[in-house]
C-alpha cells in the first residue's frame, strides 16, 4: 500500500499522463486541420499568382474589333481589370479601359467575388472556377474562359 503512494510512482504517472495528453492533442490536430483553410488559401493562391487573359470578338459600328481582357488579383485585394480594344489588323489598342478595384470571397464556398471599384460601384464574378492554367465564370454579364498568361 506504501508503494503506491511512492513519490518516485506518482512522477512516473504524471509523465505518463502527460504523454497520454500530448499524444492526444497531436492525433486531434491532425485529424480536425485536414483540409478547411489550406483548400480556401491555395484557391486564393493560384487566383492571385498570375495574370489572366481572355480574348473575345465583338462588332461595333460595321468594324470588327477583337478585346484583350486582363485581370490581376493580388493577396492584398488591390487589382486590375483592363480591356485593351483593337481594331482589324491593328497591333496596338486603339482604346484602353483600366477599372481598379478591391476584391474579396463573398463566402467560404469560393465560387462568387465581390469586386468595389469605389464610390458605391460594385461588381460581381460569378460561378469563379480556378484551374491550373484557366479561370472561368461570368464577369460583366458574359461567360469567361480566362487562361494564364505564362500558360499561353
Amino acid at each position: 500500500m506504501f508503494a503506491r503512494h511512492n513519490p518516485k510512482n506518482i512522477m512516473i504517472m504524471n509523465r505518463i499522463n502527460w504523454l497520454r495528453t500530448a499524444l492526444f492533442c497531436l492525433v486531434a490536430t491532425t485529424f480536425f486541420s485536414c483540409g478547411g483553410d489550406d483548400e480556401i488559401d491555395m484557391q486564393t493562391q493560384r487566383l492571385c499568382a498570375r495574370t489572366w487573359i481572355d480574348e473575345f470578338n465583338m462588332t461595333e459600328s460595321d468594324d470588327n474589333v477583337r478585346v484583350t481582357l486582363q485581370l490581376n488579383f493580388t493577396m492584398t485585394g488591390n487589382s486590375c481589370k483592363e480591356y485593351l480594344y483593337y481594331r482589324s489588323g491593328e497591333l496596338q489598342p486603339y482604346y484602353k479601359e483600366t477599372r481598379y478595384f478591391t476584391w474579396h470571397w463573398t463566402d467560404d464556398s469560393q465560387e462568387r467575388i465581390e469586386m468595389d471599384y469605389g464610390a458605391g460601384e460594385i461588381g460581381y464574378f460569378d460561378n469563379v472556377q480556378v484551374r491550373e492554367h484557366y479561370l472561368t465564370g461570368i464577369l460583366d454579364n458574359r461567360n469567361v474562359t480566362l487562361t494564364d498568361s505564362s500558360y499561353r
